[in-house]
């Protein structure tokens, strides 16, 4: 899956032996060419980076990394081309700090990182394990695991990285995002796989409300065109997968484990992301951390099959933004949510959430009216009838169709929903379910060809004043209102709507007293229902060729089956 055409990453057939091999006896380290001559007797940070630069003066090469512990303080590739460095099973980096590292400085941040590759093209780092003490260094100091920056057609493969004091791995460069319009961006680090890799316990640092270290596992930073598969993440310090102004980023087949803080999938700002068929475990405890959250202004996600497993009561899918960019073109596809799916306090458009399996809500509640538009709830199953599955509030415009859920969808303060063809089954239980609800302040409802049994109240309720029209048209209605002997199956409250429409409908088997109940002050057209109950009328309604129920009621008054009642 790939948000857009992505050009094969460039590798270089670099050649099956060594071109320089680094290896220890003993306590003693050595770099020798592949004729056997040794380049270096050092350290192994000497060895190490001797290897890589003399390779860059003939064009590139393969270092091979025997098996064997290495004390390494950092090792740098800079403006190099068609490099391998190679690490047998067993070659492991026990970071130690030196003077004079090479950094990478911006405003919020100084980063000393373990690998760095910098101004290169057509790099492979493959195996190889580091592993840091996870000490704070400073404030604002990172001792990144691996750092790509300004940099093109950089493969990272089987690494491990443990215990760092900053970011696993990290993908920056230079260049500018623009967040009006990303087609414009112009950013240098460009076309990075980062494939099979393992990241455990990143440390953040934290004093009072100032953090001094963030330990994002993956993050992914002005850079484009970036594909990160079957990693595994444990235990990070902070967000195991990041973006910031990023583009054409894939997450695909990756693990998280025992999320500590931040969440498993942080876009921030970014386009042209996608997140699919990626296992996301969360501890119980930790009810803050959502599984995807997106926040400023992104574009272009896609979210596609993921297992996300956090606690129930948690926000598994988030689109969350209190700055007033927009979040838009989002597809939320066929994941499998315990909780909730959340699009809150949010400026959003054409957002679809389609196929999911989601244990308790979606809800849509962004902070201004009329800037939820064009959300699509389709094709959805729910599993806990103890809360409304959907919630719609200060929306523009909402589609709900083909849903499959044990409780309500109530909608209010929102200028057009169209709810169709849902089935709602209705709890076991007898507590305060209906099964549809125009809660107040909606312009338009449409109500159509849904399927309800066993609503505990209400099928249909509109309740709560300055509802514009509602229409409700071929639902089919079963064993309605089982925990309410008063209620109608479809009613209006009184003063709840200025115009209602009931055309077509069919109502079996009512465990309350009336079919259809119109308020005081409602108008309404009741037209061609087949109903079981009486049509308690007492606001001003048209009621035509309804048949099943021998009477039509308003208050004490009875009017003949079929006649006008104005």
């Amino acid at each position: 899956i790939r948000p857009v055409d992505r050009k094969i990453f460039e590798e270089r057939v670099f050649p099956r032996e060594y071109s320089v091999m680094v290896y220890t006896e003993g306590n003693n380290y050595y770099a020798k060419n592949q004729d056997g001559v040794t380049i270096c007797s050092n350290s192994p940070t000497a060895c190490l980076q001797k290897a890589v630069d003399y390779l860059q003066q003939f064009g590139g090469g393969r270092v091979l990394v025997r098996k064997g512990s290495y004390q390494v303080s950092q090792v740098v590739i800079d403006s190099a081309r068609d490099i391998m460095l190679e690490f047998e099973e067993g070659a492991v980096l026990n970071v130690v700090d030196a003077p004079d590292l090479k950094t990478y400085q911006t405003k919020d941040m100084i980063s000393m990182p373990v690998v760095y590759i910098v101004n290169s093209e057509n790099i492979y780092i493959k195996g190889g394990t580091i592993i840091d003490t996870g000490v704070l260094r400073g404030q604002n100091i990172y001792r990144d695991g691996v750092l790509v920056k300004n940099s093109k057609y950089v493969n990272i493969e089987g690494i491990v990285v443990k215990g760092v004091a900053g970011n696993g791995i990290r993908i920056n460069g230079q260049g500018t995002y623009d967040f009006s319009n990303p087609d414009n961006s112009n950013l240098l680090t460009k076309h990075v796989t980062i494939r099979n890799c393992r990241v455990e316990d990143t440390k953040t640092y934290k004093y009072d409300s100032t953090y001094y270290v963030k330990g994002f596992s993956i993050e992914i930073e002005h850079s484009e065109d970036v594909y990160v598969e079957r990693c595994t993440v444990y235990n990070s310090g902070e967000s195991s997968f990041r973006t910031h102004a990023a583009r054409k980023v894939v997450f695909i087949g990756n693990y998280v484990y025992n999320q500590i803080l931040g969440d498993p999938f942080d876009i921030w700002g970014s386009d042209n992301v996608v997140i699919a068929f990626n296992k996301v475990v969360v501890p119980q405890g930790n009810l803050t951390a959502s599984g995807i959250y997106l926040y400023l202004y992104t574009r272009n996600i896609y979210i596609i099959g993921n297992d996300v497993v956090t606690p129930s009561d948690a926000v598994q899918i988030s689109l969350y933004d209190v700055t007033g960019n927009t979040i838009e073109n989002v597809w939320i596809m066929y994941n499998r949510i315990p909780g909730y799916i959340g699009l809150a306090n949010s400026r959003m458009k054409n957002i679809y959430i389609i196929g999911n399996d989601i244990g308790k809500q979606i809800y849509v509640n962004p902070k201004n009216k009329v800037y939820a538009n064009n959300i699509v709830i389709e094709g959805n199953v729910f599993r806990d009838a103890s809360i409304n599955n959907i919630y719609v509030g200060n929306a523009d415009f909402v589609v709900i169709r083909r849903n499959y859920m044990p409780s309500t969808i109530m909608v209010e303060k929102t200028d057009k929903v169209i709810v169709e063809d849902n089935v709602i089954y209705g709890p076991s239980d007898t507590t305060y379910r209906p099964g549809i609800v125009i809660n107040g302040s909606v312009n338009y409802a449409l109500i159509m060809d849904n399927y309800i049994y066993n609503p505990t109240y209400q099928a249909i309720l509109v309740a709560n004043p300055n509802n514009g029209v509602v229409d409700v048209i071929r639902n089919i209605v079963e064993s309605a209102a089982s925990a309410c002997s008063g209620c109608a199956t479809i009613q209006a409250s009184n003063g709840s709507v200025s115009l209602v429409r009931i055309r077509n409908n069919i109502i079996r088997n009512s465990l309350g007293n009336r079919s259809v109940y119109i308020g005081t002050d409602v108008v309404a057209e009741i037209l061609d229902n087949i109903v079981d109950k009486p049509i308690d009328i007492n606001g001003t309604a048209v009621v035509r060729r309804n048949v099943g129920y021998v009477t039509e009621s308003s208050g004490v008054a009875t009017i003949a089956a079929g006649q006008t009642r104005v």
